[in-house]
């Protein structure tokens, strides 16, 4: 645990990289982009809406390949904000890390 300034358990990461999202139950895969990532959580930017407490299954691809390997992991939807155009802000926290 890290004492930050903004009162958070773990610092975040800016990052910029590629997400794909799948809400569980169903084969839809919708793609976005990865903004930040703690510990915990992560804030990514999407063109769907998803709902608040959403259960989905994420995956992370960090660019160069084996340089970083790739975030796999299930995660539920805390926060939907409404973005620049036709985006969204997906705040969601990670819950299971998957190998």
């Amino acid at each position: 645990m890290v004492d930050s300034y903004d009162g958070r358990d773990f610092r975040r990461m800016n990052i910029d990289c590629e997400v794909v999202v799948r809400r569980i139950g169903e084969d839809v895969i919708i793609n976005g982009t990865a903004t930040n990532l703690s510990a915990t959580g992560l804030l990514f930017n999407c063109a769907t809406a998803l709902e608040f407490d959403e259960v989905l299954e994420i995956k992370i691809s960090p660019g160069k390949e084996g340089l970083t390997p790739p975030l796999h992991a299930m995660a539920r939807v805390v926060r939907v904000e409404a973005g620049a155009g036709d985006d969204y802000a997906i705040g969601c926290l990670i819950t299971e890390m998957i190998d």
